[in-house]
């Protein structure tokens, strides 16, 4: 709302100068395509908050996009992208700017609250780890690469403290050789423990 009373007091405030020799009418719709413009990037809100609900249980079921006009094959996909200001046509760096610029403005809030998680509203990464949701994971560190160095409020933990302790509570399962790779994954992209910080 203020925004959109900022952006009136600039198309009601600025007068419109015209020189002698100067057609009036063209400099008027010069200055008022420019204050549209203006305008419109006042009303613009990007990134957007996203509903962080239906985006935990996107990642956690790995639910496919049922849309036939979206080219995204996950349902968190287009969750994030629309979050983002994604567009079509973006090129893979803009998407990556883009879905970067969302995660920095709005991690703190994405945490989650699904049945079987053990950390109560913990972060997304750690659901999708838990949740073995391997092309969430590939997205976000790989595609998107975005920060993974969010210490959780619900367990003063990162992402790769968290892997750690999973790891070494399951040292002889068949969960170990699983939560090895997404160790190694993270570390190596950068992902540090919390004393590390």
């Amino acid at each position: 709302m203020l925004r959109r009373f900022i952006a009136f007091g600039l198309l009601i405030s600025i007068p419109v100068f015209a020189a002698d020799d100067c057609d009036p009418q063209v400099i008027d719709q010069n200055v008022i395509r420019d204050l549209q413009q203006v305008s419109s990037r006042i009303n613009l809100e990007c990134p957007n908050q996203v509903n962080v609900t239906q985006l935990c249980n996107a990642v956690a079921d790995q639910i496919a996009e049922t849309n036939s006009s979206s080219n995204n094959k996950y349902s968190y996909q287009t969750k994030i992208y629309q979050a983002a200001c994604v567009e079509n046509g973006d090129s893979a760096e803009i998407v990556q700017a883009k879905v970067q610029n969302f995660w920095n403005r709005y991690h703190s809030q994405l945490n989650c609250t699904q049945l079987g998680f053990t950390i109560n509203n913990g972060h997304i990464l750690k659901l999708a780890v838990e949740k073995n949701s391997r092309d969430f994971i590939n997205d976000a560190i790989r595609k998107w690469k975005v920060s993974l160095n969010h210490v959780d409020s619900a367990d003063q933990r990162t992402v790769l403290d968290y892997i750690e302790q999973e790891l070494n509570n399951s040292k002889g399962t068949a969960l170990e050789p699983t939560l090895q790779r997404y160790f190694n994954l993270f570390r190596s992209n950068g992902a540090k423990f919390k004393r590390e910080l």
